[in-house]
């Protein structure tokens, strides 16, 4: 493991494996959850979707620490706006690979309600539910205590995407979005509500990423919504395995 700061709250992980990835990610996510638990009688985190994130979920819920699960709730990151079934349902793949057999409680498991069909509909229903519940916790919490990201190879993270980063509403927790280079309307946490978690975990596997991960950790793509929650966000890691992290170690070699 290669371990680098890079500014203040910013640290970069390079594994070698995507399994040396996903085991990374379990145990930091326990750690972020034990203290927050400790330190405030509670946890919340919100998780993306896509292909890296499936191998974290399995080794939490292999994991035999589970005293996190009954002080935590847990949120989307973003969501298509597609039935809670389809194959490309975030919702679907955290249920399945996470949510299930790990035992964590569904009613704790507060997902984007596609049912709504319209997307400003189902993002004003969840931000409604989001503040509502950070607002009657005792004391009331003003962000999330974790949050995992990963990142597009056009630099998008979330479903906040470049072409529309200018437009989102800026004091929204949850907005809907779209892209044209992406199938179906989506809904996401707006880039400030992420920024202001206490832990953010970029999980980045695969050689497509090198690019955009070298781009946006030497600041070449300020454009980039990834680029801007990494310079904005209070503490965050980006974990890489050893493809991900090519273009980058080249230059701190």
């Amino acid at each position: 493991m290669i371990v680098k700061e890079a500014g203040p709250g910013k640290t970069v992980v390079i594994h070698e494996t995507p399994e040396d990835l996903a085991a990374y990610a379990a145990e930091f996510f326990l750690e972020c959850a034990s203290s927050g638990i400790r330190e405030r009688g509670r946890f919340s985190a919100a998780f993306s979707g896509g292909k890296t994130p499936v191998g974290f979920f399995n080794a939490l819920a292999q994991n035999h620490n589970k005293t996190w699960i009954a002080k935590s709730r847990l949120f989307q990151v973003d969501e298509r706006m597609v039935s809670a079934d389809a194959a490309d349902s975030n919702q679907r793949l955290i249920r399945e690979s996470l949510i299930k057999p790990a035992g964590f409680p569904q009613e704790r498991f507060y997902s984007v309600p596609v049912h709504l069909k319209d997307a400003a509909n189902a993002a004003e229903s969840y931000e409604e539910m989001l503040q509502g519940l950070m607002a009657a916790a005792v004391p009331p919490e003003n962000g999330l205590d974790f949050v995992l990201l990963g990142v597009g190879e056009d630099g998008h993270t979330a479903s906040l995407f470049p072409e529309g980063v200018q437009d989102y509403p800026q004091e929204a927790r949850v907005h809907a979005a779209r892209s044209d280079r992406h199938p179906h309307d989506r809904i996401s946490l707006g880039l400030p509500f992420i920024c202001a978690a206490k832990n953010i975990l970029f999980l980045i596997s695969g050689e497509s990423k090198a690019d955009v991960v070298r781009k946006i950790l030497c600041d070449q793509a300020p454009q980039a919504p990834a680029s801007m929650v990494w310079k904005k966000a209070q503490q965050a890691v980006m974990a890489l395995d050893h493809s991900a992290s090519g273009a980058y170690l080249e230059l701190i070699a």
